[in-house]
């Protein structure tokens, strides 16, 4: 299954370089960050001194036209990333009962978006 393979990229943020995990490549980039930032406020408990409690955030962004759009997962990202090939990506979607809510469908459809703009741009 090539979707569970992680692919982290650094050169896809060119003003704020960063690696990210890759998770559509093609007309559309599709990427998740991963930003770890504290939580709570630094605390003594008598013995230790001070500890601060971390938390592990992800955002997801797509790359499209070379801009940066941030990205949740619904009908209306998909929608707007994929609104040239409207008509196609509807019938996608109903032939493989797929829901854009849901992260992995989400990304099949990119990745079906990706594939049928690779095909269109060679003729």
């Amino acid at each position: 299954d090539p979707s569970s393979d992680m692919v982290f990229r650094s050169d896809l943020k060119l003003l704020t370089p960063a690696f990210v995990q890759v998770l559509a490549d093609g007309k559309i980039i599709i990427f998740r960050e991963y930003n770890k930032k504290p939580k709570g406020e630094n605390y003594s408990n008598g013995m230790v001194n001070n500890t601060r409690k971390y938390s592990l955030q992800a955002t997801q962004s797509a790359i499209a036209d070379n801009k940066i759009i941030p990205l949740k997962f619904n009908s209306v990202s998909l929608e707007q990333l994929t609104s040239n090939k409207r008509k196609e990506m509807i019938t996608y979607l109903k032939e493989n009962k797929l829901n854009p809510k849901k992260e992995k469908d989400f990304l099949m459809a990119i990745g079906y978006f990706n594939s049928i703009s690779i095909i269109t741009t060679q003729k």
